[in-house]
């Protein structure tokens, strides 16, 4: 998720981000971006978009993001759930939920520094294994890519979203499971989740091949949508993208218009770690320590305060 991207990141809450942030459907929280502004190609400024950073920073634990809808399948975006170490690539990146332009499937990626070996060559997995080596930087990384066109994009949407969970301990290292709208376990529901149940993840990074403990550390939670950027650029034309415009750049500043479903709806993101639970955008849920119920027009004062 390190790139150089046509997106323009504002920090007043007050007076700009608060137009993008919103209630969404049964409570959830709406984030979007600018769907408006046409960007004259003059401008050095990019689309605006929120990008939202846990203050809490974890060192293992378990992530239950439950969306509703999410940008992707549109051109020019690059929507991504993930969790970024302290500094690039000192203590890691992991991509939990990610893709370019009109991607059809999700891609779970883990990127690390090169100190060491780090790779999930040997893991049982529900997804295609695509690289295999965490500390590849050049945009691979080790990565998984899944087999579902519901895991991503106008396919999740179109099902009403679902479940991503991801596990990081130093015993086991870091599994993520997917489940659609339709298959969330009842222990998610409940909020006593149990990953030992839940079968094979669609991806895996095992301790037995990369020391949790030097490669993912002071990780934070991460939910952005950027524009363009390495990767939407180099498949730009693979994607058939190019029938819009030549370049990513020029459709994202030409077309405010097809950003106007370029958005989040996020019904909770819980973080567990050991027996506690606390939750980082939790809207309608409880969690097994604290029962939290948030409403407007307290919700995106909730909201910002702590995710920002």
């Amino acid at each position: 998720m390190t790139s150089i991207c046509l997106v323009e990141r504002t920090w007043n809450l007050i007076l700009e981000e608060i137009q993008m942030i919103s209630n969404g459907t049964n409570g959830a929280v709406r984030i979007g971006v600018d769907h408006t502004t046409t960007i004259s190609s003059k401008s050095k400024s990019g689309r605006k978009a929120v990008r939202l950073n846990s203050k809490m920073v974890y060192s293992y634990g378990l992530f239950i993001a439950d969306f509703t809808h999410m940008p992707g399948g549109i051109c020019g975006t690059w929507p991504a759930f993930w969790m970024s170490g302290p500094t690039w690539p000192i203590g890691g990146e992991l991509d939990i939920l990610e893709g370019v332009n009109t991607n059809p499937r999700n891609k779970i990626t883990g990127y690390t520094n090169a100190t060491g070996s780090c790779t999930n060559s040997q893991v049982i997995i529900s997804s295609n294994l695509t690289s295999t080596d965490c500390t590849d930087l050049e945009d691979t990384g080790c990565s998984m890519s899944s087999f579902s066109t519901a895991s991503y994009g106008t396919g999740f949407d179109t099902d009403s979203g679902g479940v991503y969970a991801t596990e990081w301990t130093q015993q086991t290292g870091i599994r993520v499971w997917f489940f659609p709208r339709s298959s969330i376990p009842s222990d998610i529901v409940s909020g006593k989740p149990e990953p030992s149940t839940w079968g094979i993840p669609a991806a895996a990074i095992p301790a037995e091949s990369c020391d949790m403990s030097t490669h993912f550390f002071n990780m934070q939670l991460v939910l952005n949508t950027n524009f363009c950027g390495g990767w939407a650029n180099r498949t730009w034309k693979t994607s058939g993208c190019n029938r819009y415009a030549d370049t990513c750049e020029e459709f994202v500043r030409s077309n405010p218009e097809a950003f106007e479903d370029a958005y989040w709806e996020v019904n909770y993101i819980k973080s567990y770690t050991g027996r506690n639970v606390s939750s980082v955008v939790a809207v309608n849920g409880t969690t097994s320590s604290a029962t939290m119920s948030v409403r407007p027009p307290m919700l995106l004062r909730w909201l910002t305060r702590m995710m920002l």
